[in-house]
């Protein structure tokens, strides 16, 4: 049994697959409670995986992205492992603090607080998303990041979440910061801006 919010589908609403259709899968629980936090995740209910894949395989979806909270404080090893077989694509959404299954194809990390395991999973991304609230933890003097890793990452600058569409300083902050690096980009929530999940 796995503790799911909720699952429904969306088009993608940050970073690479900005507007693309996909299923999403919104894990409850986190084990962080940031300032600015703008996801519901504590609310949830038990579904065994055969419900949650019934549930997502009835979406037809081409690809389906964990996400939170945090997904992986919960076991999804074989919850992925069936996605796959079933022909999913699967992205996810992490704060890094926590192993990722092998069998996930897109791993977007949005790292919050240092440790071992997140250092790790930031040289897996395939997306890094800093928040310009944290944004020196992880970017050093002259814009590289601070972990082990060649840019090869697509980085985003995102603005503190929960004040994004009405604080010109966190706004103000990213634009600077990806005009004078360009290797980063500037990454705001399209579905927060068009009122959809």
């Amino acid at each position: 049994m796995l503790r799911i919010n909720e699952i429904f589908t969306s088009v993608k609403g940050e970073g690479l697959y900005l507007g693309a259709p996909m299923t999403f899968i919104r894990l409850s629980g986190c084990n962080l409670k940031c300032y600015g936090c703008d996801t519901p995740h504590e609310e949830g209910f038990q579904l065994s995986e055969e419900e949650i894949l019934t549930t997502v395989m009835a979406r037809k979806p081409r690809t389906v992205v964990l996400t939170g909270g945090e997904p992986f404080m919960q076991n999804l090893t074989d919850l992925c492992k069936e996605l796959k077989r079933l022909g999913c694509r699967i992205n996810c959404e992490t704060n890094g603090l926590y192993p990722i299954p092998p069998t996930v194809d897109w791993i977007c990390v949005s790292p919050k607080i240092a440790g071992d395991e997140v250092e790790k999973n930031l040289t897996l991304a395939n997306e890094v998303k800093v928040c310009t609230y944290n944004w020196t933890l992880w970017v050093s003097h002259d814009g590289y990041p601070r972990w082990p890793s060649t840019v090869k990452q697509i980085l985003y600058m995102h603005p503190w979440a929960q004040k994004q569409f009405s604080d010109p300083d966190s706004i103000n902050l990213a634009l600077s910061l990806v005009h004078k690096w360009p290797w980063w980009r500037y990454s705001t929530q399209l579905h927060k801006a068009i009122g959809v999940r």
